[in-house]
Parts: structure tokens; sequence; C-alpha cells
């Protein structure tokens, strides 16, 4: 089980209701992304014995995803600072996919060491202070095998912006829910909006051909409202938790009341979030190759 400093360090809690909205949300993301492994990734040689590490795992959705497209001599795993939402006893879970409980800040055990093609994340900056975001990439790197590829993907929350399909529409519940969770995120010093400063990130570790691809969270139109609804729960999921622990002034009834308005607000597609979703990759260098691009 995870201690309470974690529990209280993601924001967004770990609960049945959280694990649904995160399966939901990964449909969403890999909508609008196109894809779970960047190509450059994806096509390589070694596709049939493809060897992915996915590190703040949650409930597995993106390796469970993958399986399906990868052959079953592909081996991916799955780590996470908790167990909780790990979809144990799940008989969907293909056999070639497994789970372990770790703390990406600290030093994997050797039987990991260097044995990865890909290391991807998605949304973990959430949960990571920016002071140790170097020392987070450089626990990642270990992972990976000479010539593998490092894939970070997260969004720019403190861009995300209420718009709107009718005039009129009210959208302060949205842009007060959002602005309450930005404030608490920010001075709690999280790296979650450093999404576009990932690249120069990945090339000061070390890494070759650092590169990024910007999405547009409604790239398809029709997910903009299951992005907002997915998002809303996020939000206001999080400032609930905070909330329970006093992070905020808000208390979990207001969370509450504030999260009931933003949901009226969104019904109909009247009014949507939209952002960016920044996918950051970049390849650990060939043992006998130089450290420059």
């Amino acid at each position: 089980m995870a201690s309470t400093d974690s529990v209280k360090q993601y924001v967004l809690g770990r609960n049945p209701n959280e694990a649904e909205r995160l399966n939901f949300q990964h449909e969403i993301w890999t909508a609008n992304i196109g894809f779970l492994l960047h190509p450059v990734i994806s096509g390589t040689p070694r596709k049939a014995d493809l060897r992915v590490a996915d590190v703040g795992t949650g409930t597995g959705a993106f390796l469970i995803s993958l399986a399906k497209d990868l052959p079953p001599t592909s081996q991916l795993d799955g780590f996470d600072i908790s167990a909780d939402q790990f979809p144990t006893g799940d008989s969907s879970v293909p056999n070639n996919v497994s789970f372990y409980e770790h703390d990406l800040l600290k030093p994997f055990a050797a039987e990991f060491l260097g044995k990865y093609d890909a290391v991807c994340l998605r949304l973990v900056a959430v949960a990571i202070h920016k002071e140790k975001l170097d020392e987070a990439i450089k626990n990642l790197l270990t992972l990976l095998k000479p010539g593998g590829h490092l894939q970070w993907t997260e969004a720019t929350w403190l861009k995300m912006t209420e718009l709107q399909t009718e005039p009129g529409a009210s959208r302060s519940a949205l842009a007060s829910a959002l602005k309450t969770f930005n404030d608490f995120l920010t001075s709690s010093g999280m790296a979650f909006s450093d999404a576009v400063e990932f690249q120069e990130k990945f090339k000061a570790a070390g890494l070759r051909a650092a590169s990024q691809d910007v999405f547009s969270s409604d790239r398809l139109p029709e997910t903009r409202q299951g992005f907002t609804q997915s998002a809303v729960g996020a939000v206001t999921g999080g400032l609930q938790h905070i909330a329970g622990f006093g992070g905020i002034a808000w208390s979990v009834d207001d969370v509450k009341r504030v999260r009931a308005e933003a949901e009226r607000e969104i019904e109909g597609g009247k009014v949507y979030w939209r952002t960016d979703l920044v996918v950051t990759v970049g390849r650990k260098a060939e043992e006998d190759q130089p450290d420059h691009d």
C-alpha cells in the first residue's frame, strides 16, 4: 500500500471512480494523439520482441491497449508507486503484461536495468516536484537499452481554456475549479506545467534526437465533451481529495457544489475545455556512439 504522504502527493487520489475515469481518459487521449507508441519507436525492427515499461501505470490501461497492437512475444511491464489501481485479477489482462510497485524517484531493481526498448509515461508530472524532475529522468534512463526511447506525454494544464459553442453560456464554475487546482499544484512546486520544457530536459540528460509533437485535445471534435468530462472529473476529484486533507480553503462540500455547477455548464457541449497534448521522445545513445546529436 502507498504511504499517507504518497497518497497526498498524488493529488487525484486512488479510488474506483478515479480508476474508471483514468481508463476513459486513456481512450480520449489516445484518440486525439493518434498512437500509443510514437512511430519512431513502433517502427523499430525489434517490434516482434519489444519490451516496454509504462511508469506511473495506474490502472494499466496504456499497456493493456498496447498489448493488442503488439505480438504476444513482446513484454510489457507497468510500474507505479502504489498498487492500489492495478487490475489485479482482471482476466482481460494479457499474459505478457506484468505490474510492479515502485517509486520512480528511487533506483530500479537490477533485473530491470537496461532491459527496455521503450519507457513511456503519461500524466505523471502532476505527482513530481519540479526539483525532482531531472532525478526522475535519470532513473528512467537506467531502464533503457542502448538505442531505446523515452516517451513522455503531458498536457499544458496552465494553457487549458474554457471555450463556448453557444453565446452567453456560463463557464465560471469551470474557470474557478481549474484556477484553484492549478494554483494548488503551482504553489506545491509540482512539475505539471513543464510539458513544453521536457525536450530541453531530455537533451540535458543526454538523450539523442529529442523531439516534441503537440496535438490539440480536440483534434477530433467529437471527443471534446468526453475530454472535458474526464478533465472535470480529474480537477474536481483532485480538489475534493486536496480539500479532504486541508490543502485548499474550499471544503469538500464546496468542491461538490462547484463540480455540480461545472457539470451543468458542460451539458450538451455548450462549454468545453481545450489544451495541448505534448509528446516528448528521445533516444538513448548506442554504447559505441559519442554522446551528442
